[in-house]
């Protein structure tokens, strides 16, 4: 007997969650392909019946549809590899904020399925020295332990308490889960600190373009999908909203010392996105992007207004950036646009602006 179930936006939609309007439907089942309806714009995929028999004993009253609990287990398993990755974690975040429980017997399980379809991180072995663990392709300025001191001044770093004996990057799992709640997160998140000022903002190709919110979340993203696996990213996981937020702090000694590099001092560029712009901009834009028009109009009672748009539809460029303001505060939204697929928000960052008036020369 075939077995199928709708994940994703459309079973969300259907459980009246609609921060994101769907754009297909979304299908997983035991066959091998699907014909969907004419008009019906679908995407199936094949999964194992033993992956099936977990889902099925979470659907309500037998319909097709997933649980907002199952669909937030099933995100939550997905954020190890950098598939869709921002936009999974925004909808975990929002899930957990709804109220969503993670099955963490099915999340293993799909866990375990993810690594066999995409790789189990082979790559990754944190059973070197720090000069081999630290070989990809980026330019290091500084070094990595260095920036780690920086970071965590005027402490020393979190991770040098439970470093396997004799190892210079290998964490002992037991001596990790023997420190208080609030040091494993200190651990994980000087790391990430650590990587957004090594690869962006102390790199002087990306130092003055890239503000320091972005490159944590860019720091972020790297830690799960590429420089832990196992445990340590099921960890990161399990807590984002302890990751989410970027903390100056962590930045501020760092870019101090090195003062080679400008620090911007305007203290409106350090303030941390609300996730209530993120949550319900994203949303807006959605509805927006979905309909191709020029404009938006948002509820004006919920504190946001639309600014401009720019880039994207039939000829338009393929880098696309919305500015609105929420509660007087402005921020952009950068997104991509491609002709054969449309707008593409997978990768939205948005981050706080400040309008300023320009003069230009021209000669006519």
């Amino acid at each position: 007997m075939t077995q199928e179930i709708v994940v994703g936006s459309s079973a969300l939609n259907v459980f009246g969650l609609t921060w994101r309007k769907a754009q297909d439907l979304d299908v997983w089942g035991t066959a091998t392909t699907k014909t969907f309806p004419e008009g019906v714009r679908g995407d199936y995929q094949y999964m194992p019946k033993y992956i099936m028999d977990c889902l099925d004993r979470e659907k309500i009253c037998d319909t097709l549809y997933a649980t907002p609990d199952m669909i937030y287990t099933i995100k939550l398993s997905h954020l190890g590899w950098d598939i869709f990755w921002t936009k999974h974690k925004r909808d975990c975040l929002l899930l957990e904020k709804y109220g969503a429980r993670l099955d963490w017997q099915v999340y293993n399980i799909l866990v375990s399925f993810w690594g066999e379809k995409h790789g189990n991180k082979d790559f990754l072995s944190l059973n070197k020295n720090k000069e081999d663990f630290f070989t990809d392709k980026v330019e290091y300025i500084y070094d990595h332990d260095y920036i780690h001191e920086l970071v965590a001044y005027p402490n020393r770093p979190v991770y040098e308490q439970c470093l396997k004996e004799g190892q210079q990057v290998y964490i002992d799992k037991d001596k990790f889960f023997a420190m208080p709640f609030e040091k494993q997160i200190r651990m994980f998140r000087e790391e990430m600190a650590a990587i957004a000022l090594e690869r962006w903002l102390l790199n002087p190709k990306y130092s003055d373009k890239v503000h320091w919110a972005e490159a944590w979340q860019y720091a972020f993203r790297k830690t799960v999908t590429s420089l832990t696996k196992g445990w340590a990213t099921d960890f990161i996981v399990l807590n984002l909203r302890h990751f989410d937020v970027a903390d100056f702090d962590y930045f501020k000694h760092a870019l101090e010392t090195l003062g080679e590099y400008v620090m911007k001092k305007d203290e409106n560029a350090r303030a941390t996105l609300d996730h209530l712009v993120t949550e319900y901009w994203n949303g807006y834009l959605m509805e927006f992007l979905d309909g191709c028009s020029p404009s938006i109009i948002v509820p004006e009672e919920e504190g946001f207004k639309f600014i401009s748009q720019d880039g994207g539809g039939e000829g338009g460029a393929e880098y696309c950036e919305t500015v609105f303001k929420c509660k007087d505060i402005y921020y952009k939204a950068t997104y991509s646009y491609y002709s054969h697929y449309g707008y593409d928000t997978s990768y939205m960052d948005v981050f706080q602006v400040t309008p300023k008036t320009k003069t230009i020369t021209v000669f006519e």
